[in-house]
């Protein structure tokens, strides 16, 4: 392919682009600019595959009701320094900051926290929420669990 078929395009428009699309299944619009931020940043990071190219795939979990576009997320409170998120089976990106927001406001009380989430999915580039709690001069880590990989040849999948 020559340098002069090759469209490129700003983040900006990136933004735009996927926000709108996500609004198209359902996501409200705050939520929708949430997720295509969070996408496009991981594209600007270098992070490809965290990026936009995961867009189908999850406008086709909302499509077919896999991902709930319209979740209900709820914080309970279980000490002054640990919290639980229940995401509602909603997109992670939303849950990922509702709980790293949550584990800020319980250090800032208590010097620590922690919070898990559940009934969640893919939250795109981990960076994301730690570079947020970078920003209020915390340290943080975040975490997730995904299904297993095996590398072919070395080791087989469960039956």
């Amino acid at each position: 392919m020559n340098e002069e078929s090759v469209t490129y395009y700003s983040a900006e428009q990136l933004t735009k682009v996927s926000r709108l699309l996500f609004e198209a299944e359902g996501v409200p619009e705050q939520d929708a600019s949430t997720i295509a931020e969070d996408l496009v940043a991981a594209n600007v990071r270098g992070l490809d595959s965290h990026g936009i190219s995961r867009m189908p795939m999850y406008l086709e979990r909302i499509r077919k009701q896999v991902v709930n576009p319209t979740p209900n997320i709820q914080v309970d409170s279980i000490t002054s320094a640990v919290s639980k998120v229940d995401a509602d089976n909603g997109m992670g990106f939303l849950a990922g900051h509702i709980a790293m927001a949550e584990a800020v406001k319980l250090a800032e009380v208590s010097g620590i926290g922690l919070v898990g989430v559940q009934r969640s999915t893919h939250y795109g580039m981990a960076a994301i929420y730690v570079m947020e709690a970078m920003k209020k001069g915390y340290i943080s880590m975040a975490y997730t669990n995904s299904s297993p990989a095996f590398r072919l040849g070395v080791e087989k999948p469960p039956i």
